[in-house]
């Protein structure tokens, strides 16, 4: 969506540009309340950055339920499809999403799913 200037604050609903301005989104400037979301694009250019710059980060291998990123067969090994599923269920506000546990889904539960991710399996 553009905007035609930036959005502060958490306003209950703001037009810009005749659509919706992307308060939810955590690239918008609005308070860190109102963020819960990345676009699908936004989302798929961090796969591909993940796939094309970190690519031994899906190569991390280790025993059966290694680790709490591994949310998705084939499980013992830490890999794209438990980024993507992790990236999903975090739009989706899937609690297997709430890393720190919370109840609400932010930036916090990025940094804990790619912390634990980056450690690997034991």
């Amino acid at each position: 969506n553009p905007e035609s200037s930036p959005t502060f604050g958490c306003p209950g609903s703001r037009t810009s540009c005749g659509s919706q301005a992307p308060i939810h989104n955590y690239m918008d400037y609005s308070d860190d309340i109102c963020m819960n979301q990345f676009t699908p694009e936004q989302s798929n250019r961090m796969r591909c950055s993940l796939l094309s710059y970190r690519p031994d980060l899906f190569e991390i291998a280790g025993p059966s339920g290694c680790s709490d990123a591994d949310l998705v067969e084939p499980f013992g090994q830490l890999d794209f499809f438990d980024v993507s599923a992790f990236l999903t269920a975090f739009n989706n506000g899937d609690s297997s999403a709430d890393f720190d546990g919370n109840g609400s889904f932010d930036f916090f539960d990025i940094s804990l799913f790619l912390g634990t991710y980056n450690v690997g399996c034991p």
